[in-house]
């Protein structure tokens, strides 16, 4: 293979791998055959918690999605048509969760939720709040 080849070669798999991994940063929920990429202009709001109960600390994120058509309500339609299923939700494509589904959810209105420790919710903040 000629090094002009190589390097072509090499170019291409540099852009496919950043392609791939941008896709895939962010939160990401997962639900039967749909999935919903959280993109920075779906949020209005995101706030990292924590608090103690019976002794233990609790770390939670709270999220506001837009009412548009390709946030909240794409999401809330996800919740809605898998009630009943699970619901993975993946940041940076790390697992944080895989919850049944109970009944549907009002994303525009805020959500609450848990995050393993306070890292994980201060990133998943400083991500959405940071500016491209």
């Amino acid at each position: 293979m000629k090094s002009f080849e190589k390097l072509a070669l090499g170019l291409l798999f540099i852009t496919s791998s950043s392609l791939a991994s941008s896709a895939t940063s962010g939160l990401v929920y997962k639900s039967n055959n749909e999935t919903f990429v959280l993109t920075k202009e779906c949020v209005s709001e995101v706030r990292f918690y924590d608090g103690v109960f019976d002794s233990k600390v609790f770390y939670s994120t709270s999220i506001r999605l837009k009412n548009t058509k390709g946030c909240a309500q794409k999401l809330n339609a996800i919740v809605k048509n898998n009630v009943g299923g699970r619901l993975r939700t993946y940041f940076n494509s790390k697992l944080l969760m895989d919850s049944y589904i109970a009944s549907a959810l009002s994303t525009e209105k805020g959500f609450k939720m848990p995050v393993e420790n306070e890292q994980i919710g201060k990133d998943i903040v400083l991500y959405y709040n940071k500016s491209n």
